[in-house]
């Protein structure tokens, strides 16, 4: 797992990064981020938790074929206890379920 932090210039690394590597991004948060494509869950319709089933149940059915070689999971939360259940999800399903080579982590 790859992570990013920080207030500016996150959407442009990430927007770098699906450019050049073909990466879906997953965004969670409030309002609709700047991607031309993303998969976008609003912060205040589910919860972390939700979310991370969702991009789990999504790679699942994305890798019958074989790994993505990365994704990026993009979002404005700044929260210690969300941000470990992102980093939970990343490691342990998606990494070393076999979905994912690198997943890229965007937070505040």
């Amino acid at each position: 797992m790859i992570k990013v932090t920080g207030n500016v210039m996150k959407s442009e690394i990430a927007n770098a990064i699906q450019h050049y590597n073909k990466a879906p991004i997953y965004a969670y948060c409030e309002d609709l981020p700047p991607f031309t494509e993303c998969y976008y869950v609003d912060r205040n319709e589910g919860t972390v938790q939700e979310f991370c089933g969702f991009v789990l149940h999504d790679l699942i059915e994305k890798t019958k074929d074989g790994a993505i070689s990365m994704i990026v999971i993009y979002t404005n939360e700044s929260d210690l206890e969300n941000i470990g259940v992102f980093e939970d999800y990343a490691i342990s399903n998606y990494e070393h379920g076999g979905y994912v080579g690198t997943v890229v982590l965007m937070t505040r």
